[in-house]
């Protein structure tokens, strides 16, 4: 998720998925007995246009982070600071929108942007880091404030260990906890592969189409998703054939998977393959 503060981002971000849906590739090879080791391809993608547009946008994104949050701006995910300081004009001029909203109203909306949120992988791992802080103790700010208009916050807790959480004021009862928006547009795309293999895609493929080699398997997926064929070929070629090197499988970092698992989680999934 990029917020729409991050203009030059978002140009970016155009850029970048204009590059990878421009191409038209020739077919690779249908099979591949061996892949180039892993620091040849680490090089050699690092030498790409795709690497170098990637590097660029999460710049980008860096820059208009120190860049807002010097200028004390807002913007989703912003610092608490930021945050407090516009608290009030973004309040009033929601007001301004909506004729007859009342505080609580702005901050229930608040409260589901925030569930909403998820980090785009153009964003360093220490600005999510940040950005994450930042949230949680907006999200404290928001329920407190709740707490001054005279609602009073019970949680509960489900039989599968979920914390649902209600604000009562006299006879109102506002849920907190509405299922969040999960977009996940802006997902790598080996998460993506992860994402397709943990729900049983390959399984589905090649019980409906075993005739499939896997170069058409990578032409399927990347009409499906958009990701180029190049981009897709190397990461399904060792789930698909066991005989060849798994340094590029995308299921050999369990802690990457887990991050998918619970992405899907949060969607709703409940069955996963193992791997």
């Amino acid at each position: 998720m990029i917020p729409k503060e991050f203009k030059k981002t978002i140009e970016h971000i155009k850029k970048y998925d204009s590059y990878m849906t421009q191409f038209d590739y020739e077919e690779i090879p249908e099979e591949l007995e061996h892949l180039p080791s892993i620091e040849f391809q680490r090089k050699e993608y690092e030498a790409s246009p795709e690497y170098k547009l990637e590097e660029l946008t999460k710049q980008s994104f860096s820059n208009e982070y120190s860049q807002l949050t010097e200028a004390k701006s807002y913007f989703l995910g912003c610092t608490y600071n930021s945050y407090n300081l516009t608290y009030k004009t973004r309040l009033n001029a929601f007001k301004d929108i909506y004729i007859d909203a009342e505080e609580h109203n702005f901050i229930i909306d608040e409260l589901s942007l925030i569930r909403s949120y998820n980090f785009s992988f153009f964003i360093e791992d220490n600005l999510k880091k940040n950005i994450k802080y930042s949230l949680e103790k907006t999200n404290h700010f928001l329920k407190e404030k709740l707490k001054k208009l005279g609602y009073e916050i019970k949680n509960t807790t489900t039989k599968e260990g979920k914390i649902n959480s209600i604000a009562i004021k006299g006879s109102t009862v506002i849920k907190l906890d509405n299922e969040p928006i999960v977009d996940l547009s802006d997902s790598k795309p080996i998460d993506t592969i992860r994402a397709l293999g943990l729900i049983g895609f390959f399984d589905y493929i090649i019980d409906r189409e075993p005739n499939l080699s896997i170069n058409q398997t990578a032409s399927l997926i990347s009409a499906i998703t958009r990701i180029n064929q190049q981009t897709v070929q190397p990461y399904i070629n060792p789930i698909l054939s066991s005989g060849v090197s798994q340094n590029k499988n995308p299921f050999e970092n369990a802690k990457k998977v887990a991050e998918v698992k619970r992405q899907l989680i949060n969607i709703g999934i409940k069955d996963f393959k193992t791997f």
